[in-house]
């Protein structure tokens, strides 16, 4: 059992990768950077869900329907998958 266990400070390695991996994971929050809002790239630089033609009102949108552009002037890409269901 000993030859398996791990030192302190393997334990400390072992801690501080688990922090850096988490880390690198990042959050699944899309929040924009504070550089992105003071100049205004929020807008400029992400998509925005666009159609791709008129659209009647009440029709169900298919993926044939829309198409992710910039500047996101109106609703955001990360909308996609919702905007199909």
């Amino acid at each position: 059992d000993h030859q398996v266990s791990l030192e302190i400070n393997e334990v400390i390695e072992l801690k501080n990768l688990c922090l850096q991996a988490q880390e690198m994971i990042g959050s699944p929050n899309k929040i924009p950077l504070e550089i992105e809002l003071s100049n205004n790239h929020v807008k400029t630089f992400r998509r925005g869900i666009y159609p791709k033609i008129n659209l009647e009102k009440g029709t169900k949108i298919t993926e044939e329907d829309i198409i992710c552009l910039r500047p996101c002037e109106g609703i955001s890409a990360i909308y996609y998958d919702q905007m199909l269901r």
